[in-house]
């Protein structure tokens, strides 16, 4: 017999509304009925692509052997969106039953199935199913071979290397790429195959082979490799050099060294950069003289590389690079300086801020953010007048940052500059400065015709210590026409911390706009027990968006009068509000709220549902019972009532031995409560064992009171 919620979402697969069809369908995976699966598979002709994507995926989760037949008949329908759900249904069908008729199915005339049903044998991982796979590597389409590559790498068993030795020689290169990819998946069970193939003379092949062993980063393969970087055929040296830097071991380093003096440009940019990945210092004077490299991508990658490994032998060389003609290569020793930090380093970013190109003068400001050297405040300040905003901007953010209050004149005349940005970062570093002297400027610049800059005007006046000119500016941005001006004043009165702001932000969280609504939820968050009161006010409100971001907001208090507040929203009118609610008490996990949960267990299905995850969160069949007895709050009567409601409820937890992550729905199970406390008696936690006592206790009153 179908369960009372199954039929409920069943009947909304029909519901005129898409997001209705399409949240049915999702619910319906989570219940797990099989009984819905007809259903399903008659929605997988829904006109609209993301019902049918979710209902494909639940006919997947929730199907076996007979739903694969009728989904490959579905595969040959006329309209092809339907055979397209039917193809995506097929590879979420992970059920190992299904196993015999999604290996015969490999031979379907629809590329998509087939394509879908070997991923789906590959996530099953059965061996038995390698031979049909093998078969199934010479099939006529290249993006079918593709995934039946990857399926048997992922069931790894070694019988298929010499297969996919084989497949190393398709005329597809993303074929190559994926059979490589799948002897990696294979691993060291494959390495002696992949080392012989190496002998082969096919260059194909032995890139294909370089990848894998990549992919297996097994030592022992190192001399082979190494023997490949005199290979004649450049792309081969280059995946050699690939599959000796994703081994990373510091014995490579003197071949990659010499490797640089290899004719081909990729392969030493290459091996450039790999020796910065592996970091081995003994690298560096190479790393140097390849700063002197013909090709400007090599110059650029070993700057980048020497940033990698810091070495103060590098700064003399880094410095004469950021005289080279490339800016890209000037910009990646800028980089690296930034990384070593000692002081000849650090006078050459300086002077830096004299770059011709905007980009690395900008770039090197912001390095020096990292250092905090004072020396820099003059450069610094000249830069405010510099030619690129981007640059003037930067400059003005590093004087906050570094903190030396001469920088004040400078920031107070750059909040006249053209640039808008400029303005911002220019009061921004001023309210980090907290000179007094700035404030009638940034009261000036309230006036500003660019209303970004208005939020942050009003928190620089805010840290000045002027309150009441600040807030009510802030507030009044709420109502901007422009989405992130009221997203920048929420955040910045979340950072005020003034409890004036609450109900201007709780009424924010009407926003039409999803990230202004999600700042408003950070922001209360931060101002914590100072907007609970408006909070639990706001759970009263008529708009359903604010009481769902109250709840949002109140998610993580754990003041009691919030879990009570919580609880009676389990009895709201919206759904929505309803999973709202059962979520944030998943997150505080107080037990008291383990009636009002369980009471919800019958509810709608999204209900429900949460209300059993949120059960599973405070405790299984032995942590939770223990939990309640521990609890003082309660009286011994309302324990005991609590328990005998939670006896055989169900809860839901993940399951973290599939690999899948499957949630699994359990049922409480534990003795009557008499019985329960004795056992509790014996144990070792002191809180549970007064709170057994005590409710054994009140039992034993109740034993004995006159009827």
């Amino acid at each position: 017999m179908t369960r009372p919620e199954v039929t409920e979402q069943i009947a909304l697969l029909k519901d005129k509304e898409r997001n209705v069809r399409r949240g049915a369908a999702e619910a319906l995976e989570r219940i797990r009925d099989r009984s819905a699966i007809p259903a399903l598979i008659e929605t997988l002709k829904d006109k609209d692509a993301d019902v049918r994507k979710s209902a494909s995926k639940a006919v997947g989760q929730l199907g076996d052997a007979s739903t694969v037949l009728i989904l490959l008949e579905m595969a040959t329908a006329k309209e092809r969106y339907v055979r397209n759900s039917a193809a995506d249904a097929l590879g979420w069908l992970h059920e190992s039953s299904a196993l015999p008729a999604l290996i015969e199915a490999l031979k379907h005339p629809e590329g998509c199935v087939r394509r879908k049903i070997a991923y789906s044998i590959g996530v099953i991982r059965d061996a038995s199913a390698v031979p049909a796979l093998i078969n199934a590597l010479r099939d006529r389409l290249a993006d079918v071979r593709y995934s039946i590559a990857l399926a048997l790498g992922m069931i790894g068993d070694p019988s298929a290397v010499p297969a996919l030795i084989e497949a190393l020689k398709d005329m597809d290169g993303s074929v190559r790429e994926s059979v490589a990819r799948a002897l990696g998946m294979i691993g060291i069970p494959a390495l002696p195959t992949i080392v012989e193939a190496l002998q082969d003379n096919i260059a194909p092949v032995l890139k294909g082979a370089a990848l894998a062993l990549g992919e297996i980063r097994d030592p022992s393969a190192i001399p082979a490799l190494i023997e490949m970087l005199r290979h004649e055929d450049a792309s081969v040296r280059e995946m050699s050099v690939i599959a000796l830097g994703r081994i990373g071991d510091p014995v490579v380093v003197p071949a990659l060294i010499e490797t640089l003096k290899d004719r081909n440009t990729t392969v030493r940019d290459l091996t450039v950069h790999w020796l910065g990945e592996i970091g081995d210092a003994s690298a560096v004077p190479a790393l140097i003289q390849a700063l002197n490299d013909r090709n400007t991508w090599v110059r650029r990658d070993a700057a980048e590389a020497l940033g990698k490994i810091p070495d103060a032998s590098a700064v003399p060389a880094l410095i004469q690079a950021l005289k080279d003609r490339n800016a890209g290569v000037r910009y990646n020793a800028v980089g690296a300086l930034g990384v070593i930090r000692d002081t000849p380093a650090v006078l050459a970013l300086i002077e830096t801020f004299k770059d011709k190109a905007s980009d690395v003068r900008s770039y090197a400001i912001n390095i020096l953010t990292t250092v905090n050297d004072p020396s820099a405040v003059p450069a610094v300040i000249a830069s405010l007048k510099d030619r690129d905003a981007n640059v003037r901007e930067s400059a003005a953010d590093l004087l906050g940052k570094l903190g030396d209050n001469s920088a004040v004149p400078a920031l107070i005349s750059a909040l006249n500059d053209k640039c808008s940005s400029v303005r911002r970062s220019a009061a921004n570093a001023l309210g980090k400065l907290e000179d007094a002297s700035a404030v009638p400027a940034l009261l000036q610049m309230l006036k500003d015709k660019n209303g970004y800059a208005i939020p942050v005007v009003a928190t620089a006046l805010a840290r000045l210590g002027d309150m009441t000119s600040a807030v009510p500016v802030l507030i009044a941005s709420l109502n901007s026409k422009n989405e992130d001006i009221r997203r920048h004043a929420v955040v910045e009165l979340g950072l005020t911390g003034d409890a004036t702001a609450v109900p201007a932000l709780i009424k924010a969280l009407n926003d039409e706009n999803t990230s202004v609504r999600y700042s408003v939820i950070k922001a209360l968050k931060s101002m914590s027990g100072r907007a609970v009161p408006s909070l639990i006010e706001a759970l009263k409100s008529e708009v359903v968006l604010i009481r769902c971001g109250a709840i949002e907001a109140l998610a993580e208090v754990t003041d009691p009068a919030v879990v009570l507040a919580l609880i009676e929203t389990l009895s709201d009118e919206d759904k929505t509000v309803r999973v709202f609610a059962a979520t944030a008490l998943r997150i505080i996990g107080d037990v008291s709220a383990v009636p009002a949960l369980t009471d919800n267990l019958a509810a709608d299905a999204d209900v429900s549902w949460n209300c059993a995850i949120a059960l599973g969160r405070m405790g299984d069949s032995v942590t939770l019972p223990r939990k309640i007895l521990a609890d003082s709050r309660p009286s011994a009567q309302k324990r005991t009532n609590i328990l005998e409601m939670l006896r055989r409820a169900h809860y839901t937890i993940r399951d973290t031995t599939d690999f899948t992550s499957r949630y699994t729905t359990r049922r409480y199970d534990f003795p009557d409560t008499r019985t329960l406390c004795q056992l509790v008696l014996t144990e070792d936690d002191a809180e549970a064992r007064a709170g057994a006592q005590a409710v054994l206790n009140w039992l034993d009153g109740e034993q004995h009171r006159p009827r």
